[in-house]
């Protein structure tokens, strides 16, 4: 019975040390809220990003943003034209390589494509308001910082430049923008619950042996 009861107990503390290994793969997500301006007016986008770290080194990510309510009530004036937002979002593709990585922070450098596509009302003086949708492309370079309180999440800061090529000219969508929100580690969750599994069957194992 001793036996058996150490056989299972060595098995046990052998998966532990498999299930919590050191890895070359961390897989992530952040949920966040991108804060810049258009035609000097405030607009917020929400998204979320879900990616894998790699070797500690990369990161590979992709993501989805629209708009925030709010911004749909905002009047947003340019030069010739002044314009309401009935919809923007966007799939965003980053490639971020990692500068610094330590225990309690990190800081990456990242490097964002993407594609979406927008609606929104204009109106001239003296001609009546149109309705334009289209297509975009935006672009980012930025410095993010991740503060981790604990090792499996916390919270990224982000600032930036993006430039947005619209369709029509007359509009300048580029500036600087900065983004708050949390960072998990996806793996953090995998390992507890596999973990969990584990030991449950262990515990069963053990009531077997008496």
């Amino acid at each position: 019975m001793a036996q058996n009861k150490d056989s299972l107990t060595l098995q046990l503390q052998r998966d532990s040390s498999r299930i919590f290994r050191k890895t070359a793969y961390r897989f992530f997500a952040r949920i966040e809220n991108r804060n810049s301006a258009i035609g000097g007016k405030p607009v917020d986008l929400y998204g979320i990003m879900l990616g894998v770290n790699v070797h500690q080194r990369h990161v590979l990510a992709a993501g989805f943003y629209l708009l925030g309510r709010e911004s749909y009530r905002t009047r947003f004036f340019f030069d010739e034209a002044m314009i309401r937002m009935r919809r923007l979002n966007f799939y965003n593709f980053s490639y971020q390589p990692i500068l610094i990585h330590k225990r309690y922070y990190q800081v990456n450098l990242p490097l964002e494509l993407g594609i979406g596509s927008y609606e929104l009302t204009e109106h001239l003086d003296g001609s009546t308001p149109e309705f334009i949708h289209g297509r975009f492309a935006p672009a980012s370079a930025g410095l993010q910082v991740i503060v981790k309180p604990v090792s499996w999440a916390g919270i990224s800061v982000l600032v930036g430049y993006r430039t947005i090529p619209l369709n029509r000219r007359i509009y300048n969508f580029n500036g600087m923008y900065y983004s708050y929100g949390i960072w998990v580690d996806m793996r953090y969750f995998y390992r507890k619950a596999h973990f969990a599994r584990v030991k449950k069957l262990y515990r069963r194992q053990l009531q077997e042996t008496r």
